[in-house]
């Protein structure tokens, strides 16, 4: 106290004169601590803002900026930079007084979510527990703040597409409140939001076509305006994570919600509307209740007898070719078994050990034995050329799984703008332009039926049609009804996440729904009104429709053999003009142009249902490998063989011109000048070359393979690998879907994309969906093949 009296009577009586003496005014100290030293900002703000005078006679102040060399900028030393600053303070100000908010919506959202507690009209429990987690949350009480964390506060990276945003949803749903009966549950609620026309009327103009990039200069609101969904995705909405008490309902934190944020945006003049159902939500009690039904432990089952009965078939198969060995050595004193081939012999062999009656139930099961016929590879000639047509699909099938990725991964990434660029990118044309490589699967399946039926027919062999139908139904059925059994009853029991349910449910409740449109191959038949049950499954139902199509075709020129080359010619052409007239009077594009929204809809998009997979959008492939069936069978009875040279030019040719192809694809419909201005007549006219060169590329390998083969590019597509993943491409392709959407519905976070990661997911995907079907196919296909062989008609 006594040196607080000394300080204020030295300042009093010897600094304040010196700095009245001088012109200079003085500001009194209320402490010791407050006028030792003035005031940085108050200093700052006379040098910024000295007053001059108007012509009225008023002073109004200016800005004056001080420099690194110690200069001022003033009023006559002003420069266009600072001119540009005093504008934006004056638009700013004009902003505000216009009534338009001065905070973006992360900011207003996270004040009010901040003191967010949610409430119900109905239920008292629910708004006991709200009032007990408002007050330890002000407590700083654990459970609670580990509750708020969880929750995600202050969103983020909305502007770049970043609109799910999950916050930590293991910590809320895992957090033990000791209270009880207080269970934690996690939501996912979903907000549009838009401003008020007097705030921002261009926003409320028609959908605007305009491209990347925009003007950084405008209102924010000009970006978050609604563009055509080929351009970007929707940028107006965002969801978020939120942990609250159990026994509030989806709809009561709707409403809570809903008025909470609604005050809070309007004050902001932006409308903002909440939505959320109980497919959004999750707790750990909910996941103990959701127990898997009766047929879901019956279709384990089935695995767990098939895992059991490969064991004891791969027993009695060690243990007779244990008993082998000595009639092998027994027949290789003979001379005629010294010549034999070991195929041949092992076949020999198999069938005398079959004559047991445990030998002929179990050696189909036996594992090492069917996962040794799946990667053996005969050198006959006939064999090997069915090898090249399982490596061309092994090939296919791996860049489907990378298509696929594509598809399912990049349209749930974290980074959006990075995918929605790589769209429309000339170096990931590869890509967006390759949808046609299921192309590869339809041809095959047209040649091979007809290959069936010629070489019936050269052995003088009439074949059965409806024996066709049947064992091809065989072949298809014993996956196909695994896989939509897993999908209704046991793959919704197998997970948590916050996107889980949301997918695993809709996709169990449609299959219970649709479920015999899929056994009867009809679902595509349907463009509009229902979902398709396991969205993949749509090309087996489009490429049996085609079978269908193909047996009818082949029945006709084998009735009429003068007129086949008139009939193949005529269908050949019609095959290839019905998708132009399609295109022409749906008025659509030729190809599948990805968006975010379309992928992220799948099998519900118009176009995926009205264009992509109708069984005649998709003849043109199907048809052409039939008549490369006839064409092949003609030049291989004239002993036809193309020389070193046409080999060369003619692999040169169509390979160039398929990578040309995409390329084209890219330049004319892809690229941003070129989707909205392409007319309907380009791609009336395009989608006949765009196919068709594809296929001829097909049509030519084939061709040449028959007829003098390829030599070293033979033996590539022949590699044991290819045609693995060949033979086991039909349980691959249906695995496929399935293991993706796992990995982006599984996780707890968006994944940021790249091309690395991309490259990375991929090879996991082939991988992960390799070794699955490996499995299932050495456990469920030798078994029905066998039982093919001994119950149904050749």
């Amino acid at each position: 106290m006594i040196l607080t009296v000394i300080y204020c009577c030295v300042y009093a009586t010897a600094i304040v004169p010196a700095f009245v003496a001088n012109g200079q005014e003085v500001d009194l100290p209320s402490s010791p601590t407050v006028g030792l030293k003035s005031d940085p900002r108050s200093e700052l703000d006379q040098q910024l803002v000295p007053e001059i005078k108007q012509q009225n006679g008023q002073s109004r102040s200016i800005a004056v900026f001080p420099t690194s060399s110690e200069k001022a900028v003033g009023p006559e030393n002003i420069t266009q930079d600072d001119l540009d600053l005093r504008q934006t303070f004056d638009l700013t100000n004009e902003q505000r007084q216009a009534g338009q908010p001065s905070q973006w919506l992360s900011k207003i959202f996270s004040d009010a979510m901040w003191t967010f507690v949610p409430h119900s009209k109905s239920k008292s429990k629910c708004n006991l527990q709200a009032r007990l987690y408002q007050q330890h949350l002000s407590n700083n009480t654990h459970w609670a703040i580990r509750m708020l964390d969880a929750s995600l506060i202050v969103p983020s990276g909305i502007i770049a597409g970043a609109g799910q945003q999950f916050g930590h949803p293991d910590q809320c749903i895992h957090t033990r409140v000791p209270l009880p009966d207080f269970r934690t549950k996690y939501c996912l609620p979903s907000a549009q939001f838009s401003p008020y026309k007097d705030l921002y009327t261009d926003f409320y103009n028609k959908r605007t076509q305009d491209w990347p990039p925009y003007d950084m200069k405008k209102n924010v609101w000009d970006f978050l305006r609604p563009r055509d969904q080929l351009i970007r995705f929707t940028r107006h909405s965002f969801s978020w994570g939120l942990c609250i008490p159990e026994s509030c309902s989806a709809e009561d934190i709707q409403t809570s919600l809903n008025d909470t944020l609604s005050r809070a945006f309007a004050k902001h003049q932006i409308h903002i509307q909440v939505n959320l159902t109980e497919l959004q939500c999750y707790s750990v009690s909910e996941e103990k209740v959701r127990q898997m039904p009766l047929a879901g432990y019956l279709w384990t089952c089935v695995w767990y007898a098939l895992i059991v009965l490969s064991f004891l078939g791969t027993v009695v198969h060690y243990q007779l070719k244990n008993e082998d060995n000595q009639h092998e050595e027994k027949r290789n004193s003979q001379n005629h078994t010294k010549e034999m081939e070991p195929s041949k012999l092992e076949q020999e062999l198999d069938s005398e050990n079959c004559k047991l009656p445990v030998g002929s139930f179990l050696l189909p099961f036996s594992f090492h034995r069917n996962a040794h016929n799946l990667v053996s590879k005969d050198n006959k000639r006939n064999v090997a050329q069915i090898d090249i047509l399982d490596g061309v699909k092994g090939i296919a099938i791996v860049c489907t799984l990378g298509v696929h990725r594509e598809m399912i991964g990049f349209s749930y990434a974290k980074n959006l703008e990075y995918f929605e660029w790589s769209l429309r990118s000339i170096n990931f044309a590869w890509l967006t332009a390759g949808l046609n490589i299921l192309d590869t699967f339809f041809f095959i399946s047209g040649f091979l039926l007809a290959k069936t039926f010629i070489q019936n027919l050269n052995k003088h062999k009439t074949p059965n049609f409806f024996s066709l139908i049947v064992n091809r139904l065989f072949r298809i059925y014993p996956m196909y009804l695994m896989i939509i059994g897993f999908t209704i009853w046991v793959q919704p029991y197998i997970g948590e996440g916050p996107l889980w349910k949301s997918y695993a449910d809709t996709e169990a409740q449609v299959c219970r729904k649709y479920w015999w449109q899929n056994l009867l191959f009809i679902s595509t038949l349907y463009t509009e009104g229902n979902d398709i049950c396991i969205p993949s499954s749509w090309y087996l139902s489009t490429d049996f429709q085609l079978y269908l199509i193909s047996l009818a075709l082949i029945f006709i020129v084998t009735k009429c053999p003068t007129w086949r080359k008139h009939i193949l010619i005529f269908m050949f052409v019609v095959a290839h003009l019905v998708p132009s007239i399609v295109i022409y009077l749906e008025q659509e594009p030729s190809m599948f142009i990805h968006s975010v929204e379309g992928l992220r809809a799948n099998a519900r998009d118009r176009y995926f249902r009205k264009i992509y997979v109708p069984f005649y959008m998709r003849m043109g492939p199907h048809i052409y490998g039939v008549c490369a069936a006839y064409l092949t069978d003609y030049l291989v009875k004239r002993n036809f063989k193309f020389s070193t040279l046409q080999k060369t030019t003619i692999c040169l040719i169509t390979f160039g011109s398929t990578i040309g192809m995409f390329y084209a694809v890219a330049f004319l419909f892809l690229v941003p000048e070129r989707i909205f201005q392409a007319t309907i007549w380009e791609h009336v006219v395009f989608v006949i070359p765009y196919r068709l060169v594809y296929c001829s590329t097909l049509a030519i390998g084939i061709l040449i393979e028959h007829c003098g083969g390829y030599g070293a590019v033979s033996d590539f597509f022949c590699h044991p690998i290819w045609v693995t993943l060949g033979r086991m491409s039909y349980h691959m392709y249906l695995w496929n879907f399935l293991t993706i959407s796992w990995d982006v519905f599984l996780a707890q976070s968006l994944t940021h994309y790249n091309l690395y990661v991309f490259m990375l997911r991929t090879i996991g995907d082939i991988g992960m969906v390799s070794l699955i079907s490996f499995f299932t196919h050495n456990l469920l296909e030798p078994p029905v093949a066998e039982f093919r062989k001994k119950f149904l008609p050749k």
